[in-house]
């Protein structure tokens, strides 16, 4: 599901090129500690990154959480 998440995102920021973007990923219980672990994902691995380069401009990530344990709690992060 990783590399899916990646490729859908990559394809989204192509699609709307130059204009302003931002990445908002939400969850509630268990979805939220997967929403964690995404957009920290997205981040480290520089999906985050207008363009083909990570010297391309940043987009924003965030994640709204409901009631999510910390993903610490999981021994992921």
């Amino acid at each position: 599901m990783q590399g899916q998440v990646q490729v859908a995102v990559r394809k989204l920021l192509a699609f709307y090129g130059e204009e302003v973007t931002s990445i908002t990923i939400t969850g509630h219980s268990l979805g939220g500690a997967l929403a964690q672990m995404c957009a920290f994902d997205l981040v480290e691995s520089g999906v985050n990154h207008q363009g083909d380069s990570m010297s391309g401009p940043l987009v924003p990530v965030t994640a709204i959480t409901f009631e999510a344990p910390p993903c610490r709690q999981l021994g992921v992060c």
